[in-house]
């Protein structure tokens, strides 16, 4: 064999040889970095169904009496004292149209329901539009609701 045909037989398989790991290495950077940025959206849609559920059913809200001005309104609340929710609160939740009712609760660009069930698992009141994905997290917390159990759900997912 000639000098030259050996160099350029090895330098092939060279060049081979890194785009092969080169590509692997590439195929697998992005298969990692799409698995981390959807574990970062699902931890986030965790931490904010929790944090609604919580300001939902601990606190009467910020001002207390939001559901007069919701101008005012930094937290939304419904229950005074904590777990017992406040009709009018939720009637008033209930009238919001859906835009208002995220930017009032701050779930940003996630889709939002809350749903309150008596103790049979029967609805008694549905705010908000009803899950549309497989990924959703919820968080179901007993409350008194005109002095009875029940339960208020909150679903939060990733919209389209």
């Amino acid at each position: 064999m000639a000098r030259g045909q050996i160099f350029s037989m090895d330098f092939f398989a060279a060049v081979c040889i890194v785009m092969f790991t080169l590509g692997s290495a590439t195929y697998w950077w992005m298969s990692m970095a799409d698995r981390i940025s959807s574990e970062v959206v699902n931890e986030e849609m965790e931490y904010s169904v929790f944090a609604i559920s919580d300001a939902l059913v601990r606190t009467p809200g910020i001002p207390e009496n939001w559901e007069y001005n919701l101008t005012s309104a930094k937290v939304i609340g419904l229950s005074s004292p904590a777990y017992v929710v406040q009709g009018g609160k939720i009637d008033k939740l209930a009238s919001l149209d859906y835009d208002t009712l995220k930017k009032l609760l701050g779930v940003g660009v996630y889709e939002v329901q809350i749903v309150l069930y008596d103790k049979n698992n029967v609805k008694i009141r549905e705010i908000g539009t009803a899950p549309s994905q497989n990924t959703a997290f919820t968080a179901r917390r007993p409350v008194v609701y005109n002095g009875n159990e029940a339960f208020l759900q909150t679903t939060v997912w990733r919209g389209n």
